[in-house]
């Protein structure tokens, strides 16, 4: 009774936040809404995980020693994240002005943004063949859908590309529209085709994330290019419905044998997706692996005090070349913990399990310096965020900084090692595009 209570109070705290949010910006994708909205679609799963603890990962249920405990912690100190971040995106105004005059890109000729955006879709269309290729082609792919991990292992170059180019593919291609005086009814029918080119693409290698991502990438773009989106609207339901479907459609995909038996009986994969609609609130809540973390790390010896932090510079040496490399992904250390491995960073990635329970960007902070660690790193976090919107701003809402804006605030960037590496390789990959686009423009 005492957590549904501490549940409750936590929500009642983010709507205050909601509602000042929204007196700070108007706008339904502004990063503080953004924030709290966020914050608020983990609450239903974690009034139904309480309830139903049995549902909870049986590695956590071992490890557990005080559900109420670990769970007072998890929303005490993801309340006290979200309020400092939330106090430092308001009051940040630090930008970036020479990133943003490198992204910015609003000077060219109208119909060059739609050369730009056919570019990156025919770049999409031959690295995703580069891909099926790796993989054994399409319908290798698809069979082997339910060992997705083990079928695309090694080739994260591929689809991370892909995703990028996808995105800029909609997002040039929206800004082409946004220079036009009158969008025509065919405009629109190009980029309907356009999203679903690229929302087949990233969602058949059984991602759910990539795709969700495409589809707020093009809602961002076209909110912030071209006109206003209001979310209530009967299409935006229907919008949500289908993201709440295709999210629940990929546990059932998984199974072994699920591609014969849903060809057989396709009315079935309806039904059996029903019960997996929770999944998209699951997907907001990092509760399950807090619990552990709280469980496990209960006093000041067993803090990493930054020592993970060594990981992040030799996560760039091949593997070959290092092979007592450490993980770059902290989680790794968290999910042998949990498997009764003792480990302490750094320990070679080969004497642990390949698998990871990846940190957020609150559980991080803890596991190296504790609340303070919750603290400090959640301002940091807020004015990292904030800059990011900045740099978008002053850019002029070019599609490679909506493109960054979009992945921070849907993936909930934190100061880890695997966020910050992964940050970094999309900056990378996007400036290295920037560049290509100004080179040809000369």
């Amino acid at each position: 009774m005492l957590i549904n209570t501490g549940v409750f109070v936590y929500l009642a705290c983010l709507i205050c936040f909601l509602i000042a949010a929204k007196r700070y910006s108007t706008d339904n994708f502004s990063l503080p809404m953004l924030f709290i909205c966020f914050a608020l679609a983990e609450i239903p799963y974690l009034f139904f995980i309480y309830n139903n603890s049995d549902e909870l990962h049986r590695y956590v249920l071992y490890n557990l020693t005080d559900l109420d405990t670990a769970f007072f912690k998890h929303i005490l100190y993801k309340f006290l994240f979200v309020s400092i971040a939330f106090y430092f995106i308001l009051k940040t105004k630090f930008q970036l002005g020479f990133v943003s005059n490198f992204y910015a890109i609003n000077y060219l000729p109208v119909n060059r943004y739609r050369y730009i955006s056919l570019f990156f879709c025919l770049l999409t269309i031959l690295v995703f063949l580069a891909f099926l290729s790796k993989v054994g082609g399409l319908l290798n792919l698809i069979l082997n859908i339910s060992t997705k991990t083990t079928a695309v292992q090694g080739t994260a170059f591929y689809r991370n590309t892909f995703l990028i180019t996808s995105m800029l593919t909609v997002g040039f291609y929206i800004l082409y529209l946004s220079k036009k005086t009158t969008i025509l009814f065919v405009d629109k029918i190009a980029l309907f085709f356009l999203i679903t080119l690229c929302f087949i693409i990233l969602g058949s290698s059984g991602e759910r994330k990539n795709p969700m991502m495409l589809l707020i990438f093009a809602a961002m773009s076209w909110n912030f290019l071209v006109a206003k989106i209001k979310l209530l609207t009967l299409k935006n339901v229907f919008l949500l419905a289908f993201l709440v479907f295709f999210a629940s459609l990929a546990p059932v995909l998984r199974k072994t044998g699920a591609i014969e038996i849903y060809m057989e009986s396709p009315g079935t994969l309806f039904i059996d997706s029903f019960q997996y609609i929770g999944e998209v609130f699951k997907r907001f809540s990092e509760i399950d692996i807090s619990l552990f973390i709280f469980s496990h790390f209960d006093s000041v010896d067993k803090l990493w005090f930054g020592a993970s932090l060594s990981d992040f510079f030799t996560g760039f040496i091949p593997s070959s070349i290092y092979p007592e490399k450490p993980p770059l992904d902290e989680g790794v250390y968290i999910y042998a913990l949990a498997h009764g491995y003792d480990v302490y960073p750094p320990t070679a990635f080969n004497k642990m399990l390949p698998v990871g329970w990846p940190l957020s960007r609150m559980t991080g902070p803890y596991v190296n310096f504790g609340i303070i660690g919750v603290v400090v790193f959640a301002a940091l976090t807020g004015i990292v965020l904030k800059v990011f919107e900045n740099i978008m701003i002053r850019s002029a809402y070019s599609p490679q900084t909506i493109l960054l804006y979009c992945i921070i605030v849907v993936t909930n960037f934190g100061l880890t090692n695997a966020f910050v590496f992964n940050l970094l390789t999309v900056i990378v990959m996007l400036s290295i595009l920037t560049l290509l686009i100004k080179i040809r423009i000369k």
